[in-house]
This record gives C-alpha cells, structure tokens and sequence, in this order.
C-alpha cells in the first residue's frame, strides 16, 4: 500500500503541473470517487473530447516552439 500510495503522489503531482503550466486548469482533479463497480465506466475517456483536443493543440504548440530550441 505504501508503494502504491507514493506512485498516487507521484502521478497526482506531475497530472497537477501539466494542469496548471500547460492547461491553465487548477482544478482539484485527483480527489478520489467512489466507485461501487470499477468495470462500469471503463470505456469512458478521462478527459472530455472538447479538453483533450484543446490539450493536444497546446502541446503540439509548445512542442513546435522547444524543437526550435536547439541547433
């Protein structure tokens, strides 16, 4: 449970500055929900369609300005 806990941490952290640096969003995400059957919304995304794209089109952004970085 220990180990399990610190990747938790460890993801919670990383998912928290990518929702702040890159998507403007401080939104407290990482709480955990109840779920009473874990298969039930397996095949639903995390993030919605709307979201997800404006996410790729900022990463795609900062992605074309870092490869002009180097030589």
């Amino acid at each position: 449970m220990a180990k399990l806990t610190e990747c938790y941490k460890a993801i919670v952290a990383v998912g928290g500055e990518v929702s702040r640096s890159i998507l403007g969003d401080g939104t407290p995400w990482a709480v955990p929900q109840p779920q009473f059957d874990p298969l039930k919304n397996l095949d639903k995304g995390w993030v919605p369609n709307e979201s997800l794209q404006a996410g790729r089109e900022l990463w795609d952004k900062y992605s074309a300005e870092i490869s002009q970085w180097s030589p």
